[in-house]
């Protein structure tokens, strides 16, 4: 073309390209093109592939918890047996209350009250709990006086009254094996120790050892039955106890306020 000024490789076009039609592409020639050695450190390969594998060995303590209370322990086991209700307000107590809230009333009756007063004379001393303000007015027509006053009578009872050594309500803190508390796998493959808490309902010494009572309300007639379900939480209030006091725990007992019967639980030879 006359006077058309001639651009890139070819006369007459804008463009640089070069472009070519190929009836059939050489497979070969191409596999060659885009194979290469591919080359890696065989000792930073397996530093990842260690660490991408890396299981914890400790991984069960990880699942058990720090701690944890003898109460909630037993509450685990049997949390399909076992149902705890709040206690009911001052308020709608002329509304009545339920047996679970009566039994939580009597153990706190158990709880405060001077055995040898309550001994001499139970009325008197659950006035003065009242006047005290441990219990009150409308709580204290639900106690019921012949119960804590079988207990003191009982062989049991009349032990705790002539010991030179009762505490109620004793608060513990102890550390204990994981094995100990918990009876799943992951605890029996632990080394582990958590620490247990519990609060212990009656205590007295005894030719130089220690026997527990658990205080228990709960509306079950079979006494077997109710040693089954609190077994474990005697056994560790048995270990905190000896472990903080460095006395031996020879007896444990469950003593059922709704069948004003007491039943050994754990002795000497059991814990050992």
């Amino acid at each position: 073309m006359a006077g058309a000024a001639e651009t890139g490789l070819y006369p007459f076009t804008n463009t640089s390209w070069e472009i070519n039609i190929c009836d059939k592409i050489d497979e070969a020639a191409e596999e060659t093109i885009y194979e290469e050695e591919i080359l890696y450190d065989e000792e930073l390969l397996s530093e990842i592939r260690g660490k991408i594998d890396f299981v914890y060995p400790e991984e069960a303590d990880t699942k058990i918890p720090s701690k944890v209370t003898a109460s909630a322990v037993t509450a685990k086991e049997h949390r399909d047996i076992i149902i705890r209700e709040l206690a009911k307000p001052a308020w709608l107590m002329d509304k009545g209350i339920t047996p679970a809230q009566k039994g939580t009333i009597m153990h706190r009756f158990m709880q405060f009250c001077d055995f040898s007063r309550a001994k001499e004379d139970p009325q008197k001393e659950l006035e003065r709990l009242v006047e005290m303000n441990f219990l009150l007015e409308e709580e204290a027509k639900h106690v019921d006086i012949g119960k804590a006053r079988t207990f003191l009578n009982s062989s049991l009872g009349k032990r705790v009254l002539s010991s030179q050594g009762v505490q109620k309500e004793r608060r513990v803190t102890a550390e204990i094996e994981a094995c100990e508390v918990f009876e799943d796998e992951q605890a029996k493959a632990s080394a582990s120790k958590v620490i247990l808490q519990g609060e212990v309902d009656c205590v007295f010494e005894e030719d130089g050892e220690l026997c527990i009572i658990d205080f228990k309300t709960d509306r079950i007639r079979d006494m077997h039955e109710l040693k089954h379900l609190y077994m474990t939480q005697l056994k560790l209030y048995a270990k905190a106890m000896n472990q903080v006091t460095g006395m031996k725990v020879k007896e444990c007992y469950i003593y059922s306020m709704y069948n004003n019967d007491a039943v050994l639980c754990i002795d000497s030879s059991s814990l050992g």
